[in-house]
């Protein structure tokens, strides 16, 4: 189709989605994402017990 900076290939969404969802290198970046999410989860929570263990020092 062209387009105003000349030819252009439309594709339909939803198969673009599709190919998306199967693609292997795709599934990857996402269990990495999710692998990062939780490890900064984990270094909030000992993050937080490290505080407490601080003040409670400091108390003393």
């Amino acid at each position: 189709m062209d387009g105003p900076n000349g030819p252009q290939r439309l594709v339909q969404l939803d198969a673009v989605i599709e190919r998306a969802a199967t693609s292997p290198r795709i599934q990857r970046r996402a269990e990495r994402e999710v692998s990062l999410e939780a490890q900064v989860a984990l270094l909030r929570h000992r993050v937080d017990q490290l505080e407490l263990r601080l003040a409670a020092l400091e108390r003393e």
